[in-house]
C-alpha cells in the first residue's frame, strides 16, 4: 500500500556472571510512512539514517526515482516532530532500475540498470543526475547488486553474469566528483 516502517537497530553490550560478553539486538520501530503517495507497493527502496533523521530513496516506476528525505525535530521535552520533504527525479536511462543504494550521508545515490548504466546522483547542494556510467564490460549485461564497503568510500557493483567491480567517486580536474571504476573480478 505504499507504506515504509522505519526501524532503527541498535545494540546493547552486557556481560554475565562468568564475565562472557553478551550482544543482544534492539529493534524499535518507528511512525509507518507513506514511501508512494500513489499507494503503489515499494519494490525497491535504499535508506540512509543520520543524526536529524533519514533519507530514503525509492523506485516510483521503471525510470523515476522518489527522494523522501525526514527531519526529525526533537523538543526540549521530548516530544519528535517531523518534516517530509519529497523530490521526484526522472532518469534519463536505458532500461529500468533494477537496484538502489544511498551512502551512510545520504549525499549520494546510485541506480543499477537492467541495461547495466549506473546513475550517480548527487543531493547536494540539488537533486541532480551528475553522471551516467557503463557498469558492465560485456554487453547484454544488467546491474544485479550495488552496496557500500566499511566506509561508504567504495561502490561494489554485482551484474547478472556474476562479476563484481569497485567504484569510487572521484575529483575530475575541474573540481566535479564522478563514479570511476577501480577494479574488477570476472566470475
Amino acid at each position: 500500500d505504499g507504506r515504509m516502517l522505519p526501524v532503527n537497530v541498535s545494540f546493547s553490550v552486557s556481560f554475565t556472571a562468568e564475565g562472557v560478553r553478551q550482544i543482544t539486538p534492539v529493534v524499535t520501530p518507528g511512525e509507518p510512512l507513506m514511501a508512494l503517495e500513489t499507494l503503489q507497493p515499494v519494490s525497491m527502496l535504499a535508506s540512509a539514517a543520520h543524526e536529524d533523521g533519514f533519507t530514503t530513496v525509492v523506485a516510483n516506476g521503471p525510470k523515476e526515482l522518489e527522494i523522501i528525505e525526514v527531519e526529525e525535530i526533537r523538543a526540549l521535552f521530548g516530544d519528535v516532530q517531523r518534516e517530509i520533504h519529497r523530490q521526484s527525479l526522472p532518469l534519463p536511462i536505458n532500461g529500468t532500475i533494477q537496484t538502489l543504494a544511498i551512502d551512510q550521508r545520504g549525499d549520494y545515490i546510485f541506480a543499477g540498470t537492467d541495461e547495466g548504466q549506473i546513475v550517480q546522483v548527487e543531493r547536494i547542494p540539488e537533486l541532480r543526475v551528475v553522471s551516467i556510467s557503463n557498469g558492465v564490460q560485456r554487453t547484454e549485461t544488467g546491474i544485479s547488486r550495488l552496496g557500500f564497503l566499511i566506509g561508504d568510500r567504495t561502490l561494489v557493483v554485482g551484474d547478472t553474469r556474476g562479476a563484481v567491480s569497485s567504484w569510487q567517486v572521484l575529483p575530475e580536474p575541474g573540481g566535479e566528483r564522478r563514479l570511476r571504476r577501480i577494479n574488477t573480478f570476472e566470475p
